[in-house]
């Protein structure tokens, strides 16, 4: 199976692993519904071969998902055609997202399929962010900080 990234606050198709026996195992709440509560969240969702294979996994498309996100973000501010700037804006803003949540359920044949919920809060998102600007001595971007404090 693939996975799944989601960025902000949408909605998720419900998944399911299926766990011995056959039975559906259910996907966390959070992995269909992201929490609104002023945080960013990121999903990422994977199958492995082991538990611990099946998160790590999920947590490195959650990260790849949060970063790809922000490089698109970033990219239709003032900041299109600054590649180099844009990807480590993105790259900072990907790693302060730290796990809020991680579900692994056994999967079919003995897989496993793995969950990871990143949360990044927006006054961390805004401290890497300007952390970037700051130390490239590059001007900030008025947009997308206003879109990082959710002032869109």
């Amino acid at each position: 199976a693939g996975s799944a990234v989601k960025h902000g606050f949408s909605f998720l198709p419900e998944a399911w692993a299926q766990g011995p026996g056959g039975q559906g195992v259910a996907a966390p709440g959070w992995a269909t519904r992201v929490p609104v509560d002023g945080n960013l969240y990121y999903l990422g969702t994977a199958d492995g071969k082991t538990f611990e294979e099946a998160r790590e996994k999920a947590l490195a498309n959650a990260r790849t998902g949060a970063t790809n996100a922000w490089v698109q973000e970033a990219g239709g501010k003032e900041l299109a055609g600054k590649t180099a700037l844009i990807e480590q804006l993105a790259s900072a803003l990907g790693s302060a997202a730290a796990p809020a949540q991680t579900f692994v359920a056994p999967g079919a044949g003995g897989s496993f399929h793995g969950y990871v919920l990143l949360r990044l809060s927006r006054g961390a998102a805004e401290f890497a962010a300007q952390s970037v600007f700051t130390e490239t001595k590059a001007p900030a971007d008025a947009k997308l900080l206003s879109t990082i404090k959710g002032e869109k």
